[in-house]
């Protein structure tokens, strides 16, 4: 899953730098999009390196919630690209 998240954010960079040397909208859309992307993957790589920690003593249970608490998260990324995009395509 490590290079799936460095393929995705090769390709963020690609498309951002598109994004502002031909001006535009559609690169930058989508690359607010493929930032979420990012997000979620990171999100899924660290609900898979968590867990493997052992316990300590603050965590006495160690960090298996992270498994159930990725999949919550990984969805409140893919709503902020909408509140970006919208508003600057409307008055465009």
């Amino acid at each position: 899953m490590g290079w799936e998240l460095g393929v995705n954010n090769a390709l963020l960079l690609v498309e951002v730098a598109g994004g502002i040397v031909f001006g535009s909208l559609a690169f930058l859309a989508d690359a607010a999009y493929l930032v979420s992307d990012v997000a979620s993957l990171g999100i899924a790589v660290g609900a898979l390196i968590l867990p493997a920690r052992p316990a300590s003593t603050r965590h006495s249970f160690g960090f298996a919630r992270a498994e159930v608490m990725a999949p919550r998260s990984a969805p409140c990324s893919c709503l902020s690209p909408v509140r970006g995009s919208c508003p600057k395509a409307w008055h465009a």
